[in-house]
Order: structure tokens, then C-alpha cells, then sequence
């Protein structure tokens, strides 16, 4: 495949990725994770002032769960002392 062609199967697995986490169902890789939507807790915060209070809604979040076999993977990685590329 070419790279313009690579660039769109990944840009367009992405926005299926988003579009479905957007809507709270869950996208399994077997073998390397889970991205799921979860709802961050709301809380009540006093201002630096302590006059007033400041309601922060639940909202919310994208959350990527490893899968084991990608942790151990990682974790076989560290034990090498294979140094991460950047």
C-alpha cells in the first residue's frame, strides 16, 4: 500500500474508534487492548478565596485498558533494557 493509502485506513480507523466511544460502546483488540468511555465523578471545589462553591459536572472520559499479553510484553521490554524510540 502506498502511504496516502496507509494515512486513510489509519485515519479512518481512528475516527471509528471515536465515533463509537462517543456513542459508550466499548472497541476490544484482541491481544493489545480496550478503549471504553467512562464517566468521570463530579465534585463540589470551594474557590482559592473559600467564598464560594464551584459545581464540576461528571463527565465523560476515553480510557485505555493494556491488554495482559501487551503489559507483558512491555514488561519482557524493560527487563532487556531495550531502550524506548521516540
Amino acid at each position: 500500500m502506498s502511504r496516502p493509502e496507509v494515512q486513510a485506513v489509519v485515519e479512518g480507523f481512528l475516527a471509528l474508534v471515536m465515533d463509537s466511544i462517543a456513542k459508550g460502546e466499548r472497541v476490544e483488540l484482541r491481544r493489545f487492548g480496550i478503549w471504553k468511555l467512562a464517566i468521570r465523578k463530579g465534585r463540589l471545589l470551594k474557590t482559592p478565596d473559600g467564598r464560594h462553591d464551584v459545581v464540576i459536572p461528571d463527565r465523560p472520559r476515553p480510557v485505555f485498558v493494556p491488554a495482559a499479553e501487551f503489559c507483558a510484553r512491555l514488561t519482557e521490554m524493560n527487563e532487556r533494557k531495550v531502550p524506548a524510540t521516540e
